[in-house]
């Protein structure tokens, strides 16, 4: 009888643990962050959209600008940027390798790149000011987005 009830209690100790495993990665993982106000950006900085829309795991800093991946699998990341006068270039950056590039001109015309990366976690993502470029403004009030999403593991 004792065996039968380590065999109950192993067993309800495995149910618990798979239980634990599918609700961690069942939980979706997805962003969306905009930028509040006008900023000019000098060569290589970090944009920081500072208003956060949609963080499901908390994982964007919106004081740093840097989305810390959660879990590993393939993410998707857009970037919408909106410029109000002259030239904006910005890149989608992963560990500082570019992934995507991004280019906005002209006043009143907004630019949207869109990239799909596998990704590990603790990998980090940011949208910086490209080099070589300096003092371009990008528009505010919830013009420019970024946001990200995870696809599948």
């Amino acid at each position: 009888m004792q065996e039968k009830d380590s065999q109950i209690q192993s067993l309800m100790e495995t149910v618990n643990r798979l239980q634990k495993s599918v609700n961690s990665t069942s939980t979706p993982v997805g962003f969306c962050t905009t930028l509040s106000s006008h900023t000019t950006l000098g060569q290589l900085q970090i944009i920081d959209f500072d208003k956060t829309v949609t963080d499901t795991s908390h994982s964007y800093n919106n004081s740093t600008g840097v989305f810390t991946i959660p879990r590993t699998g393939l993410y998707q990341f857009s970037l919408t940027m909106f410029t109000p006068s002259g030239n904006l270039y910005a890149q989608i950056v992963k560990n500082q390798q570019i992934i995507g590039s991004n280019y906005g001109s002209g006043s009143g015309i907004s630019a949207t790149i869109n990239t799909v990366v596998w990704c590990i976690q603790g990998d980090v993502v940011f949208v910086r000011h490209m080099k070589g470029q300096s003092q371009q403004i990008i528009h505010g009030n919830g013009y420019s987005t970024f946001s990200g999403f995870l696809i599948g593991q």
